[in-house]
């Protein structure tokens, strides 16, 4: 052991020694509450007046820090680490002066404060509560009971003030209310032994229950659920004095983290919690019982185990003792299981709003440390299909820390475990898709999302505080780290040198950092967010104390080989990476950065694209929307294909172009009272087929879609693996035969994309207008093919410097490249079926945090709004207009060989001034001026249409406006790095 982990070993012992010390044969002589002092807390503590209303206040000094903490600048109260946390507090501590207010004789006679200084202060409050309702966002909100908590305060202001305060996030809130008070029956609380967790939300229930029959909630402590506001709320509202009460919240006063300062926490005591998560955290980071203490471990082991004994395997009840639950049920998690499944999930209690991420994360990491792992295999599937799930949805911010580096922490560590008992041999009944393709692909973009968030100074940043540098937060990256750079896979190998290095500077960074206890760190979500500083301090000791690399696990033949073939080696990697740096949109990335997207792009099989332009613009999309994005990119492409290759074997002509329009207006037809079930009209030809009726052998498009309407949702979400098999010979048909065939796929095509559950809970002008780019898309490529006949009928040889010339286009060039060869590029259609699915995404992840049912239809657009939506149209057409400009620069020998027009065969390329017309390097230096004045304008669209999004707050679908500008700006990307690579080297098939 060297000395730095010596130094940190004896820190780690004297932490759990100052834990043992409050412990006296298996009992705790003094409560531990640790959590920082909270302003709403206090609040309805300095609302309590003594015994029989007399003029006094039980505790003036809670009051007295209510003024202490007062801004003097904004008038509110401390927003620990989310606006909520202003919110409560300032509301919480606006209704104790205005109760001071009235009881000037009270007030004066107790508290340094004239009535003048109290008015000016409810003023200055009130001003700053409005101002920052205002900007509240509802939908991302996760503390504990802010539903039925914020109402409840704005009733007693209202009250008090007799003015409604009005603000955009109001409607939400009082949804999720209602929602919530549906569920709620007094009786509940007043059933003797009855146990919920609306105890610890008491307060909220002010004028909706009788407290003279709630007494029976109290514990032995005195409290309501060791919670000091509702116990606070109880004793006020009981017309009965409760001496357990007062004697619990004098306790708390003097006892808890505030030490007489008069501040109280959300929660006190918490003895069980610190002392399971603390010394949890540290065993797992490979400190020993003996580097502990034997004996301070032992002492601590025997209580949490007298604990669980005592309580039927269950420890206490609610938040406060789930950390337990999850953590050190090794003994037996039968009761767990018994108590706390649900049917894709586990609880963390009952009747909660939203399920919670990290609390999943610990069921699994309990289940697999349990002596007998495979006893419980279906429930460590269950659970790792949930938490794959949530994070290719991006539902990973969990309700009980506000970091998301936590959450990765304790994922990582869980799916590392998970790898070491599958790998150890033990049967688990884990899917192929799960143990192979999911896990190491949440593992691996956890790894390079890690390395790549990391500050130069070698920290990771503070949620909600443009990146404030946290000690916490940059242990939880660490242990990150750590366990997955044992991984034995040579897409981790590759970048071993960069994950020692960024150890290397976030361990410097928590050396010169540790002990410097006086900073606050708000993670921890309460009713506010709470700092909890012994536990902090333990996560950096395991952060330093962890072993990394090799020396953390060693891996046997199942793990080692389970992902080397699908990543090549190191030095392929490095060349596509190296192709990839000179295109213009990734030549400022670091190599490192695309050598990773090229990795994770192996893993995903399909497509690099999204997955580079997606890193580059902050993660905005999930895997989920990735999927599918990746999916209709390949159907765009073979639809493409397809298109050319049936106008071929139905032998072309203008019956043949009349009929496939004919198809496409009838297969793309608007019914907005069919759009859940969409089969379209009958057959256009008047046959009747159905989508299962034959298809063309002769096209992979087929191939990449569900083969009958049941099908849809059961592959929707699967990459598309099958391989083309357009060499498949056909016998000879009428073209109306054909045509017929052509028209089943795209029908299939059609019900793929209108059918999808993105398109399903758009509003209806979403819908209407997906349908209509559809069917001018394919209209466009009818157009193009009708062209590109009459184009090869005009051609003459000429010598090989030359461009061809189209004599007898349909207009200008102008025209043509804002009309058919815009259109047929798919760029307009995908973009309105992209803000589809970006806006189902953002309402599921808001509806996740909320609780409440996901997307439904005829839900909240993408674009809000007739400016968001005039500019995203705008933005779309520049945008195809630049792509076709790419693609035609990249492709005049293909265009030539096959006979397709080009842009460079327009009349208009070939007047150049000096007679040099037609030749070819001359036409592209024109082409690539049109192509850069079109990503001018596209530019300055994307400008004003950011800024009317940040503007709106983001519009619908529960994103906010950053979020939304960074989606749209990776769907941009995606398209003008095809276009790039169009430039670079054509990557089209051939089909002619």
């Amino acid at each position: 052991m060297d000395l730095l982990s010596e130094t940190f070993s004896r820190e780690a012992r004297a932490v759990v020694s100052q834990l043992a010390d409050q412990l006296e044969d298996g009992k705790v002589i003094k409560p531990i509450g640790s959590f920082s002092p909270s302003a709403y807390d206090t609040a309805w503590l300095a609302r309590i007046r003594t015994r029989d209303n007399e003029p006094a206040w039980l505790f003036p000094q809670c009051f007295e820090y209510l003024l202490r903490t007062q801004d003097q600048t904004t008038g509110g109260w401390p927003a620990y680490s989310s606006e909520l946390d202003g919110i409560l507090n300032t509301m919480a501590a606006i209704v104790a002066l205005r109760e001071h207010q009235t009881r000037p004789d009270i007030a004066q006679g107790c508290c340094s404060i004239s009535a003048e200084d109290c008015a000016e202060r409810v003023v200055r409050a009130e001003n700053h509560l409005r101002a920052t309702l205002q900007k509240w966002d509802v939908s991302r909100t996760v503390h504990v009971g802010f539903e039925a908590l914020v109402p409840a305060l704005l009733e007693m202001l209202e009250e008090r003030t007799g003015e409604t305060l009005d603000f955009p996030g109001r409607q939400t809130l009082m949804s999720l209310y209602r929602h919530k008070l549906a569920k709620f029956r007094p009786e509940v609380l007043y059933v003797p032994g009855g146990k919920t967790t609306l105890v610890h939300s008491l307060e909220a229930f002010v004028g909706k229950i009788d407290y003279n029959r709630v007494a029976h909630h109290l514990d032995e402590r005195g409290s309501m659920m060791a919670s000091p506001a509702a116990t606070a709320a109880y004793l006020m509202h009981s017309s009965i004095w409760d001496e357990r009460a007062e004697t619990y919240l004098r306790d708390v006063v003097l006892s808890c983290s505030g030490k007489g300062s008069g501040g109280v926490p959300s929660a006190f005591p918490s003895s069980t919690f610190e002392m399971t998560w603390v010394v949890s955290t540290l065993l797992k980071a490979g400190l020993a019982p003996d580097i502990l203490g034997l004996q301070e471990t032992s002492k601590i082991r025997r209580f949490l185990q007298s604990q669980l004994e005592s309580h039927g395997g269950l420890v206490g009840f609610g938040k406060f003792n789930q950390p337990p639950l999850t953590k050190w049920f090794q003994i037996c998690p039968k009761r767990m299981v018994e108590e706390f499944e649900a049917p894709d999930h586990f609880r963390t209690y009952r009747n909660e709003r939203n399920e919670s991420f990290s609390a999943n994360c610990n069921v699994l990491d309990a289940l697999l440390h349990s002596p007998s792992p495979g006893e419980y295999s279906s429930q460590i599937a269950k659970v790792s299909r949930f938490l794959c799930n949530a994070f290719y949805s991006g539902n990973v911010r969990d309700k009980w820390n506000l970091s998301e580096r936590y959450s990765m922490m304790v994922l990582s560590q869980a799916f590392a475990k998970l790898l070491q008992v599958w790998d150890s041999g033990c049967s688990l009944e884990l899917s192929e898709d799960l143990i192979c393709n999911q896990i190491p692909i949440v593992l691996f973009q956890i790894l390079i999302r890690t390395l790549q968030t990391q500050s130069p100074d070698g920290s990771w940043g503070f949620p909600l505080s443009s990146g404030t540098a946290s000690r916490e937060i940059t242990a939880y990256a660490v242990l990150t780290l750590k366990s997955i750079s044992s991984l034995p896979w040579p897409h981790v190998a590759h970048f071993q040198s960069r994950i020692q290095a960024a150890l290397k500077r976030a361990s410097s960074y928590l050396v010169l950092g540790f002990g410097r206890d006086n900073d606050n760190e708000y993670l921890w979500v309460e009713k506010v967010t709470y700092a909890l500083p012994p536990l902090s301090r333990a996560y950096s000791i395991a952060a330093l104390c962890c072993p990394s690399g090799t020396s953390y696990y060693t891996w046997g033949h199942k793990v080692t080989h389970l992902v080397p073939n699908v990543v090549p080696g190191g030095e392929r990697v490095r060349k596509m990476a190296k192709f990839f740096s000179q295109l213009p949109m990734f030549e400022g990335d670091e190599p490192w950065l695309l050598e990773a997207d090229v990795a994770l792009g192996y893993l995903y099989q399909p497509q690099l694209m999204r997955i580079a332009t997606n890193r580059r613009n902050h993660y905005p999309l999930y895997n989920n929307v990735l999927w599918e994005t990746m999916r209709i990119a390949l159907l765009d492409y073979q639809l493409d294909e397809f298109m050319e290759t049936v106008v071929s074997e139905a032998g072309g002509g203008e019956n043949v172009y009349n009929d496939l329009r004919h198809i496409v207006r009838g297969v793309c037809e608007f019914v907005p009272d069919k759009n859940h079930s969409f089969t379209g009209p009958n057959s256009s030809l008047g046959n009747g087929h159905s989508v299962n009726g034959t298809v063309m052998e002769s096209n992979s498009l087929k191939h990449r879609l569900p083969s009958t309407d049941e099908d849809v949702e059961s592959k929707r979400v699967k990459p598309a693996t099958a391989t083309a098999t357009s060499q498949t010979q056909t016998p000879p048909m009428d073209h109306h035969h054909h045509l017929r065939k052509a028209e089943s796929i795209l029908r299939r095509f059609a019900c793929y994309i209108f059918q999808h559950p993105a398109v399903v809970s758009s509003p209806k002008h979403v819908r209407r207008q997906l349908h209509q780019e559809l069917e001018v898309c394919m209209l466009a490529h009818i157009d193009h093919e009708e062209d590109n006949s009459r184009f090869i009928t005009q051609q003459s040889p000429s010598d090989s410097g030359a461009v061809a010339k189209f004599d007898s286009p349909r207009g200008t060039y102008y025209s043509w490249i804002r009309n058919t060869s815009a259109d047929n590029t798919h760029s307009p259609f995908t973009f309105v079926f992209f803000s589809c699915l970006a806006a189902a995404a953002a309402a599921a992840a808001a509806a996740s945090l909320t609780g409440t049912s996901g997307p439904l239809e005829g839900g909240a657009s993408f674009f809000q709004g007739v400016r968001q939506h005039y500019l995203s149209q705008a933005a779309s057409r520049h945008l195809a207009h630049l792509c076709r400009g790419y693609n035609d620069l990249g492709s005049v020998a293909r265009d030539r060989a096959e006979g397709n027009l080009n842009s460079l065969n327009f009349a208009e390329f070939h007047e150049a001034p000096g007679g040099g017309g037609g030749e070819e390097e001359t036409v592209k230096k024109d082409l690539f001026f049109i192509a850069t004045y079109e990503r001018e304008c596209l530019e300055h669209v994307l400008a004003k249409l950011n800024a009317e999004v940040m503007c709106g707050g983001g519009g619908g679908g529960g994103g906010d406006g950053h979020w939304k500008v960074n989606a749209l700006r990776t769907f941009v990307d995606t398209v003008d790095l095809y276009g790039q690579i169009y430039m670079a080297r054509d990557i089209t098939n051939r089909v002619k």
